[in-house]
């Protein structure tokens, strides 16, 4: 599924030694094939011994390395003051900057020198699977628990990796046709302080800025293709998810000297759509832009059941894995309570494990019809940007999504009161809880959000000293800010142990803290400090294009296009007053709250391993909260606002 080789992974600046590290993610069919792979991988390296890395490879590394240093984008004062530091005790004074960056001299000795340790007798294998963990043959680790088996090569294995040849399929590529040349900054056509929208047709909206600011031979472009189909059924929502997940795969191989060249594309899908991004050395990434759409425009021929069933496995693992995280399960489950249309988790792993390759391939066929809001900003000016769009047009061929038919997803309102889901954590053996809080509050515009910012500032660090400092109920605890649709909300969570700690009582310190909070919120000069602090904070210019790149994506995926909205909340903040932040204290005191209360497991020691996660509710009667048996049917219940 994937492949990573390299030194760098944290350990290779020491005094001892360094490991050179190949790590292969393998499919069910690979894993069964271990050994096969193992000596493909020692093929690959005796082809490089016999070879060698020659002159004209190196030299395009060198010149890749000297494009990623002389064109890097701005890094915080922070991170530029902790790597010079590193860099202090391992170069001379003139390589402080350059040192780690840059390639100097070819050395093919030096080369082959660090070759020829790469040998049977200096390799340690690792295969880790939970296919092993039914083993009556392993060991069992006294302190983590780990089972584990160790084992020499067999000498069969041992002598075939000694002497095996470069597998005919191999081969070593020397040229790269992403190399940038032209590094040319474009001269300003206009001068404009956000983007701009300056092209649209019923198949796109195109917003646009030349960068005038970064002044770097790099372009950023996004395309976020409205679709309704996503929101129309769990069964295309699926879809969707495993439709990216196999396209990233089948374009893994032919991306990859595109990524060495540091042009870098990204997908993300969304209930409303999916968004393809672009970025990197302006002059290629049209290349890589095509070899994106043409994988799309060929997928049918390109996909397997093969692929299909690999990809899914990997879906099932990624969402099992979810199951198991505390964060991430009360946030799903919160989700898909306030969200229309939205599943939860366990409805889509359950989906997920009956899909068959045919639907894949349905939904595809389905996906024809779109709308597009695009964003390019950099090194490019008006024409090929309008060009580039164009283009993307042209080659889907897609038919246009009439505005009034796109997908529209609803935020479901609370009723007044605490209701609660109480579950047990999906790992038997795990005794971590989380007590998890949701304050729902209304929708606002940029005048009424920015008092939510400044109440978080103002409550976090508070919470965090009371109940993680001092109390010790936890060892995460966060009191934040969060914004769904431009709804907004306040989520509190405190993760701790069964063992230590009842869930209940964490959650009863929790509204203890919220009392006491609001008891003491009687200081007009601290919400001016924080106002201030915030103040100087969204003045501060952007380290890079690509974040303000970012923050103009979001204007664009939520539908709002205030492109100057910093500027507009600042003006906010000057006006906020006391009361404003004050105001907001019936919300957690007497508001709309949904809460999730996820239970560990004490008493694991008799637990077998082939102990199935937990999913069923518990529930207890109680005055203060109500508990909800059934997540859908209370769904069906609330009113959209």
């Amino acid at each position: 599924m994937e492949l990573e080789a390299g030194v760098e992974d944290d350990f290779y600046s020491n005094s001892i030694y360094s490991l050179f590290t190949i790590t292969i993610e393998l499919t069910d069919l690979g894993l069964k094939n271990v050994n096969e792979i193992i000596e493909l991988t020692f093929s690959y390296l005796n082809l490089i011994k016999e070879k060698g890395i020659s002159e004209k490879i190196f030299n395009q590394i060198q010149i890749l390395a000297e494009n990623d240093f002389n064109f890097a984008e701005n890094k915080t004062a922070i991170n530029h003051v902790k790597e010079l530091s590193q860099n202090m005790l391992w170069y001379d004074e003139e390589d402080y900057i350059c040192g780690p960056a840059l390639l100097y001299e070819y050395s093919p000795e030096t080369i082959a020198k660090f070759l020829s340790l790469l040998t049977v007798d200096r390799v340690a294998i690792f295969i880790l699977a939970k296919e092993f963990d039914n083993s009556d043959v392993f060991i069992k680790d006294p302190t983590f628990g780990t089972k584990y088996l160790a084992e020499s090569f067999t000498e069969e294995l041992e002598s075939k990796l000694l002497t095996i040849t470069p597998h005919p399929f191999f081969q070593i590529h020397s040229d790269n046709q992403y190399l940038t040349k032209n590094f040319s900054i474009l001269s300003l056509s206009a001068d404009t302080k956000y983007p701009e929208k300056i092209f649209e047709n019923d198949h796109i909206e195109l917003w646009f800025k030349q960068d005038n600011h970064f002044k770097l031979p790099k372009s950023y472009i996004m395309f976020y293709f409205i679709t309704h189909l996503p929101s129309k059924s769990l069964n295309n929502y699926m879809c969707m998810d495993l439709f990216f997940d196999s396209i990233v795969f089948l374009l893994n191989e032919e991306t990859y000297p595109a990524t060495m060249a540091q042009l870098n594309y990204s997908i993300r899908v969304f209930i409303t759509g999916f968004e393809l991004a672009f970025n990197g050395f302006n002059e290629k990434l049209p290349l890589l832009i095509d070899i994106v759409i043409n994988c799309l425009n060929n997928y049918a021929s390109l996909m397997t059941e093969e692929i299909f069933t690999m990809i899914k496995s990997k879906a099932i693992n990624r969402l099992k894995n979810n199951q198991y995280d505390l964060d991430y399960v009360p946030s799903d489950l919160k989700n898909s309570l306030i969200q229309d249309p939205d599943w939860y988790l366990d409805k889509r792993l359950k989906y997920l494990e009956t899909m068959e390759y045919k639907q894949i391939l349905t939904f595809y066929e389905q996906l024809n019809t779109l709308y597009c809001r695009s964003l390019i900003q950099g090194n490019i000016n008006q024409t090929q940007a309008i060009e580039v769009s164009k283009k993307v047009v042209s080659m889907l061929k897609y038919e246009p999504l009439a505005k009034e038919c796109f997908p529209t997803v609803l935020i479901k309102r609370l009723n007044q009161g605490d209701f609660r889901v109480k579950m047990a954590n999906y790992n038997p053996k795990d005794n971590n809880s989380m007590a998890y809080k949701y304050y729902q509050f209304d929708k606002n515009d940029i005048n009424d959000s920015v008092k939510y910012h400044v109440l978080q500032s103002m409550m976090e660090e508070s919470a965090f000293d009371e109940l993680r400092t001092k109390q010790c109920l936890g060892y995460d605890v966060q009191l934040n800010v969060t914004a769904t649709l431009h709804h907004y909300g306040f989520y509190f969570k405190v993760a701790h142990q069964k063992n230590k700690f009842e869930t209940q009582y964490v959650f009863n310190r929790m509204d203890e803290f919220l009392k006491q909070f609001w008891e003491n919120f009687n200081d007009p000069d601290e919400v001016d400090k924080v106002k201030d602090a915030l103040i100087a904070l969204k003045a501060s210019p952007d380290d890079c294009l690509g974040q303000e790149f970012s923050r103009n994506i979001n204007e664009i995926l939520e539908g709002r296009f205030k492109f100057n909205r910093l500027e507009l909340e600042i003006e906010a903040l000057k006006n906020l007053a006391y009361d404003d932040v004050k105001n907001l204290k019936q919300g957690f005191l007497n508001g709309r709250a949904f809460s999730v209360e996820i239970i560990g497991n004490c008493n694991t020691d008799n637990l077998s391993d082939e102990s199935p996660p937990i999913k069923k509710m518990c529930l207890e009667e109680n005055e203060n909260f109500i508990y909800i048996e059934n997540v859908e049917e209370f769904k069906t219940t609330l009113k959209p606002f």
